[in-house]
């Protein structure tokens, strides 16, 4: 019974930094005719679909640019938004997994400390093999899924328009 706040205390944690990200996602998305309660609830919206069908962890991004673009926002701005979102979330999630392993690693002495640094190594090489992936064509396979989804689907709204990998 000592501990029943500690699971409030989380849920508030949690949608703090939801509220946060949503904030600098509005932020990013220059003009847009969606509010900050607006982007919270695609963050929302976003993070209960992946929670719900987690496969692979994009059906909430490809709903919620969908929903962006049928509030006016360019398709390309919408997904690029959502890809700068998702990289900081990764590098967010990134810092809290190097901040844990140091911990660890002091807590467990020097006889495990190859454990958590391999553990570290495998954390770069997955962000540095994500952002390789965003600089060179990744955007392109992102725009060839979310093409596919509309050719499929062509009632879930407008398709990608031209110049998302471009600039990339």
């Amino acid at each position: 019974m000592q501990a029943m706040w500690i699971v409030p205390a989380a849920v508030a944690v949690h949608l703090l930094q939801l509220l946060l990200s949503a904030l600098g996602w509005r932020i990013l998305v220059v003009h847009s005719p969606i509010g900050l309660g607006g982007f919270f609830r695609l963050r929302l919206m976003r993070e209960g679909l992946n929670t719900l069908l987690p496969l692979a962890h994009v059906g909430g991004e490809v709903v919620a640019a969908q929903v962006m673009v049928r509030a006016g926002i360019p398709a390309a701005v919408a997904v690029a938004g959502m890809v700068v979102d998702v990289t900081v979330e990764v590098c967010a999630q990134l810092a809290f997994l190097v901040a844990g392993c140091v911990l660890l690693a002091a807590l467990a002495g020097a006889g495990e400390a190859w454990l958590w640094g391999g553990s570290l190594g495998l954390a770069a090489l997955a962000a540095g093999s994500l952002a390789l992936a965003q600089r060179f064509g990744g955007l392109r396979l992102l725009e060839a899924v979310v093409r596919g989804i509309g050719r499929q689907w062509p009632s879930l709204g407008p398709s990608l328009g031209p110049g998302l990998a471009a600039g990339g």
